[in-house]
């Protein structure tokens, strides 16, 4: 089945598989960014309520701040690496 630009669109299976290797890679940044320094702070070792506002922001702008960057372009680092791009009608890159 031709996609966009002559183009066979990708299966469901590879597009959750980039879709899981993306928020693996948002889940990273968030415990490197804001969990473990704050482990390495305050020292405790407890696991942060996600629910508490002071966690759930940061999350929120990563999360939202990774998808703006990379889709802006056209791809994420799990839609490379599985080979998968984010084309307009056109066949362009779309844009944000």
């Amino acid at each position: 089945m031709p996609g966009v630009a002559g183009r066979p669109y990708a299966s469901l299976w590879r597009r959750t598989a980039a879709f899981l290797i993306d928020e693996l890679l948002v889940k990273t940044l968030f415990y490197a960014v804001l969990v473990f320094p704050l482990i390495m702070a305050t020292g405790s070792v407890a696991v942060p309520d996600f629910d508490d506002p002071v966690t759930l922001l940061p999350q929120f702008f990563l999360g939202y701040g990774y998808d703006w960057i990379f889709w802006a372009q056209g791809w994420t680092p799990g839609g490379r690496l599985l080979r998968l791009r984010v084309v307009a009608a056109d066949g362009k890159a779309p844009v944000a």
